[in-house]
């Protein structure tokens, strides 16, 4: 009962979160640029503050829940499905950035596209391997967190020398949570994680999922209903709506939320087929 009651509060916070955007940036933002309208600054800090509020509340909330591994690290459907949408969605999102005309230096989109190729041939294996087995060294794992890395600087180069937005800013902090979340789940898939593991992979897995959430389906609803409302394109949403359902996967179907455990995460399926 208590995992139900962790996933409503993540859920309300979700859509809440998702609410509060999309109203800043429908009535607070100017289209044309992004920039947040000065008659409406102090209204849109105080709903930024509350989304900041929701995307930490959620977390905690589910840290004070005692998260647990689960006993049975059985197959999850849609666990795996949110991995292989990540593998297309990490590809997609490479081709983009490299294809972009910006000012991003030339080696560092190199760089995004190399390592978002091996991303998504990561995911797309541990997808895969759910339903087919295959070895899988856990060594791998190191390539996510590498990839969002750079990810982040891409984000942040292209527009700092023009202007910083809030929809930078969001993005920005997004591919950090996601940094975090998978440099931990490398170390506690190579035994260097420890007790605190399980708690770091709560907290940072539904921080990221509240947060490409919140980023991600307000500018695909405007992308399909309402595109002048945006002031770039919805591209970059594929990415981000992508992790925020594998965050969520992971968390939901990986851990139980009530009693103690000494057990560590098991982040690869271990199953034969």
């Amino acid at each position: 009962m208590k995992k139900k009651i962790v996933f409503a509060v993540f859920a309300a916070a979700a859509v809440l979160a998702v609410i509060l955007r999309l109203y800043q940036m429908l009535a607070l933002t100017e289209y044309e640029t992004g920039f947040i309208e000065r008659e409406n600054y102090s209204l849109y800090i105080v709903l930024a503050a509350i989304i900041a509020l929701l995307v930490l509340g959620a977390p905690i909330f589910a840290l004070m829940s005692a998260p647990t591994p689960k006993k049975s690290q059985s197959y999850n459907i849609v666990l795996s499905l949110s991995e292989i949408l990540l593998a297309g969605a990490s590809l997609l999102d490479a081709l983009f950035v490299y294809s972009s005309e910006n000012d991003v230096p030339q080696f560092l989109k190199i760089a995004c596209l190399a390592l978002g190729a091996l991303c998504a041939a990561y995911f797309a294996a541990a997808g895969v391997r759910s339903v087919i087995y295959f070895p899988f060294s856990s060594k791998l794992a190191a390539i996510p967190p590498a990839f969002f890395t750079v990810r982040a600087a891409c984000v942040f180069i292209s527009c700092s020398r023009h202007a910083v937005v809030s929809d930078t800013v969001f993005e920005v902090f997004i591919y950090c949570a996601c940094m975090l979340l998978f440099l931990e789940i490398a170390r506690a898939a190579n035994g260097a994680g420890g007790k605190l593991s399980v708690r770091k992979i709560t907290f940072f897995g539904l921080a990221a999922a509240l947060l490409s959430f919140g980023f991600s389906l307000p500018k695909v609803a405007l992308g399909m209903f309402y595109s002048s409302a945006l002031h770039d394109s919805a591209r970059g949403a594929v990415l981000t709506l992508a992790l925020g359902l594998y965050s969520a996967a992971l968390v939901f179907s990986r851990l139980n939320f009530s009693g103690k455990s000494e057990r560590m995460l098991g982040v690869y399926y271990q199953g034969r087929h």
